[in-house]
């Protein structure tokens, strides 16, 4: 799986691949992207709750009927205040929201089960990449030590692989763009 780090960097590689830049361009905007990107990771809140962060980790919010209609809720509260540009926003909140998934099944995973529930509630199989292009994350499983646990040379040495990873796919994409 990868980190909030990489999901963020994969998500602001989409936004500026995509048709729709213009709805990122200020502070606010970077926040939203931020926290879309990262939304399907809300799940460890629950289980933070719980007193085991990765309870529910890779649960629901890690399937398309999730990322549907999180990208339906969120594009419509867009186009509360960004008048015409809901449905595009949506399908922009869509694909982060997608990227975020895809990123997770390429990453490294060893907490059972292993993958992500893509098509849940129609089926609870696990999907996984037997490919891993992301290193696994190292984490407690107890809401007391996780925060600390986050903190470690492995985790560090998987964040630096997502920046450089990221980093070149971004590069291209620019050196792409600018031949054009």
């Amino acid at each position: 799986m990868c980190t909030p780090v990489g999901h963020s960097l994969a998500g602001a590689i989409l936004v500026r691949t995509s048709r729709f830049p213009f709805l990122w361009t200020d502070w606010k905007s970077i926040l939203g992207l931020l926290f879309v990107s990262n939304l399907p990771d809300i799940d460890i809140l629950f289980g933070w709750i719980d007193g085991n962060p990765n309870q529910y980790h890779q649960g629901a919010t890690h399937s398309l009927i999730f990322i549907g209609m999180a990208s339906l809720v969120l594009g419509s509260i867009y186009a509360l205040f960004h008048r015409g540009r809901g449905f595009q926003a949506g399908y922009l909140i869509f694909g982060i929201l997608a990227v975020h998934l895809l990123c997770d099944m390429l990453g490294n995973d060893t907490c059972p089960p292993i993958g992500i529930p893509l098509f849940w509630p129609l089926n609870d199989m696990h999907i996984h990449s037997p490919v891993s292009l992301f290193g696994g994350v190292n984490r407690a499983a107890d809401s007391r030590h996780f925060i600390g646990s986050l903190f470690c040379r492995h985790n560090a040495w998987v964040v630096l692989r997502e920046i450089i990873m990221m980093g070149a796919v971004f590069a291209g994409i620019r050196m792409i763009g600018k031949r054009r």
